[in-house]
């Protein structure tokens, strides 16, 4: 079966009706049949903006359930694997994180902020919303964390503990000024005088990345450019010569100049699609390390939720309950007005 062709002929035949949006992670083969492409801030925004009824979404299922806040009545969101899950996202319930918080706001002097990396389940997205929270991406993370410190608040950082850290870093925040928090409680006591306290979560691609492959790298091409995801371990960020979000590397490598040597330490499929686009560069990964997750979608499953998207009883729609559809929404509408106002006052 051609699952290209019959994608395709679905694309012709619903037109402006249809949005097919992909990360930037997902598989070549899928990959190549988006109408838009992104990093999650992104597609967060095209969503939030999207005109089209159907949104079918190629990512891991948080992206799909933000999607799916984000639509307006009438509009439906599908993903092509419901089982495309996120490890990290799962790291954190509401029930956890309303502990936490009770935790930290008996500690803590200052005004609490929750700021919920945007890998996080529709349900904890709508409790960081009820505690008056928003919604973060590694794209964004520095920008809100300065904003809420320099209103004399306190940030709770969840569930990605590496970015806190590595935000942190970015931001110049002095060590005593930092806790790390988790299911069994702080690993040290709670000060008054704390600042940031991040949760201890991690992604499962962007933590296998260790100092060691950094070193490595640096051996074999001593005048090669080490480009991260903020999601990586704080040793290996502050080694590398650029840390930034998805965009940002892609970015990086845009203005790179020929000739030169870069390793990329993030999603596998990323790094080659990078390696194909500049081939005057010697892009190579800094370990191979893909997302099981974002492989799941392929385009027979892509052709499959297209051929089923008139079917009320698709497989692949996604629904969320209308209270949590609605909360959600509301903590990744705040982070897109919050960060398009910043920006815009810069």
């Amino acid at each position: 079966m051609n699952w290209d062709s019959e994608i395709t002929r679905h694309k012709k035949a619903r037109g402006r009706d249809m949005l097919i949006l992909a990360h930037y992670y997902q598989r070549d083969d899928v990959f190549a049949h988006a109408d838009t492409s992104g990093d999650s801030y992104a597609l967060a925004v095209s969503a939030s903006r999207a005109q089209a009824r159907l949104i079918v979404f190629c990512g891991v299922f948080f992206m799909a359930e933000s999607a799916a806040a984000l639509a307006r009545e009438g509009q439906e969101v599908f993903i092509p694997d419901q089982e495309a899950g996120c490890p990290l996202a799962d790291m954190i319930d509401p029930e956890q994180f309303q502990s936490a918080l009770d935790m930290i706001t008996r500690h803590i002097r200052r005004p609490v902020v929750p700021l919920l990396y945007i890998n996080s389940s529709a349900r904890v997205k709508a409790a960081v919303a009820r505690a008056g929270g928003m919604t973060c991406t590694s794209s964004n993370a520095e920008l809100l964390v300065r904003a809420i410190l320099a209103e004399d608040g306190a940030v709770f950082f969840l569930p990605d503990k590496n970015l806190g850290l590595n935000t942190a870093r970015a931001l110049g925040l002095p060590e005593h000024e930092i806790a790390v928090i988790g299911p069994k409680g702080p690993t040290s006591a709670l000060a008054p005088d704390h600042r940031l306290i991040v949760w201890d979560g991690f992604c499962n691609v962007h933590v296998r990345f260790s100092h060691a492959d950094v070193l490595r790298a640096r051996s074999a091409y001593p005048y090669s450019r080490i480009l991260v995801h903020p999601e990586c371990a704080p040793k290996v960020a502050a080694a590398a010569d650029y840390a930034g979000s998805t965009r940002g590397i892609i970015n990086e490598v845009e203005k790179a100049r020929a000739g030169e040597v870069l390793f990329i330490g993030t999603e596998l499929n990323l790094v080659r699609r990078l390696s194909k686009a500049r081939q005057d560069l010697k892009i190579l990964p800094l370990r191979e390390s893909g997302c099981v997750n974002m492989n799941k979608i392929t385009p027979e499953k892509l052709a499959a939720a297209l051929r089923t998207i008139d079917d009320p009883e698709s497989p692949y729609r996604v629904t969320v309950e209308p209270d949590i559809a609605r909360l959600s929404g509301v903590s990744l509408e705040r982070m897109i007005e919050r960060v398009e106002r910043e920006r815009s006052a810069v």
